[in-house]
């Protein structure tokens, strides 16, 4: 078994989780955090065993590693400056890092925080994304989910990343990488030497656990009642019902046609065993 985690935390952090949890890391073959494969991609990691971003490594190989970072306001600092980075302004960055929804740092050692104020947080950061959109600064997306599933599903590092293509308009999938679920990266990590094994990707999310599955050529199981669509199901009333309808929503919204449609291979309540 392999987890997978959309965190932009390191694998350190995840493993803490498990243990809060319960559980003990050693019964997982694998614990992949998009964290900690985006962290070792600012590193240079030749290591690493999946598809690399060039343009992270151009700007390591002309040694630019100035970056600007909408973060957690958890270990920024120390993720940044031990992947081999210095925090700058907007102006003078080369890569933008969204890992967190919660600070916005250029390295002045006053980080704007959306806890203090919340009005300030939101205009630096719309500030900020088209300062950097006139510049063409790329951006890494740690962390691509777009909400959180918490009361009134705040937004994640995702959202970022979406609102920074709508600024930079046509062929802003250049400059905008995202790492994790539903992405190639952490599947091509989890699925390494198992090409031939048959493999199902369980999770709650249609829109990264269940669309990165079936892109990685994974059965899936849909988690309904546990997860980030259980209050949209439940509001319809019957499981069944309301489960084919939010699928539906979901393939319709993201104009899925015939093939494309979004179909898990196993629709369940719970994950229990």
């Amino acid at each position: 078994m392999v987890i997978l985690s959309n965190s932009s935390k390191r694998i350190s952090n995840a493993k803490k989780m498990l243990k809060k949890l319960g559980f003990d890391e050693n019964d997982f073959a694998q614990i992949i955090t998009s964290g900690e494969v985006s962290y070792r991609m600012l590193c240079g990691d030749e290591t690493l065993q999946c598809s690399k971003w060039h343009i992270i490594s151009e700007l390591i190989q002309n040694n630019k590693r100035k970056v600007f970072v909408f973060g957690s306001g958890d270990g920024d600092e120390e993720y940044i400056s031990e992947s081999g980075w210095t925090l700058s302004p907007i102006e003078e960055a080369d890569l933008i890092v969204a890992r967190g929804t919660f600070t916005i740092n250029n390295g002045d050692g006053s980080p704007v925080k959306k806890k203090v104020d919340e009005e300030e947080y939101f205009r630096a950061l719309n500030q900020s994304l088209n300062i950097a959109a006139q510049r063409s600064v790329p951006m890494l997306v740690t962390n691509p989910d777009k909400v959180r599933p918490d009361k009134g599903l705040p937004p994640m590092p995702g959202a970022i990343g979406d609102s920074y293509e709508d600024i930079l308009g046509e062929g802003s999938d250049a400059f905008v990488k995202r790492i994790g679920k539903p992405y190639p990266e952490v599947y091509e990590l989890a699925l390494w030497g198992c090409e031939d094994v048959p493999a199902v990707m369980v999770g709650d999310a249609l829109e990264t656990d269940v669309t990165g599955g079936t892109w990685s050529r994974c059965s899936t199981a849909w988690i309904v009642n546990d997860g980030i669509h259980s209050p949209a199901v439940k509001e319809i009333g019957e499981f069944e019902v309301g489960s084919v309808k939010v699928l539906d929503e979901f393939n319709d919204k993201k104009g899925y046609e015939g093939e494309d449609r979004l179909r898990p291979t196993y629709v369940t309540r719970h994950f229990r065993w």
